[in-house]
């Protein structure tokens, strides 16, 4: 799910991961928090309770040509980047 963010939200306004600035651009953490509340608010809709979720599938990667965006350990456990 987190891997498919549009490349809008991104510090570097691409779908496809790059080293450079292939970061959740701050601007846009409240929008990213919502989505996870609509994803899980759609499961319970269809009585599917979600009792985790993780902010990204591979957070370290940033790997060029496929859809990734870089999470560091400070941002993944930082409850001021999801605010």
């Amino acid at each position: 799910m987190a891997d498919m963010l549009l490349g809008w939200m991104k510090l570097n306004g691409v779908q496809e991961g790059t080293t450079v600035n292939n970061n959740l651009n701050p601007v846009y953490s409240g929008a990213y928090a919502e989505y996870f509340v609509k994803y899980i608010q759609r499961f319970a809709n269809l009585g599917v309770g979600v009792d985790a979720i993780t902010i990204q599938n591979e957070p370290l990667n940033s790997a060029a040509g496929f859809p990734t965006m870089y999470v560091s350990a400070d941002n993944a456990t930082s409850k001021s980047w999801m605010s």
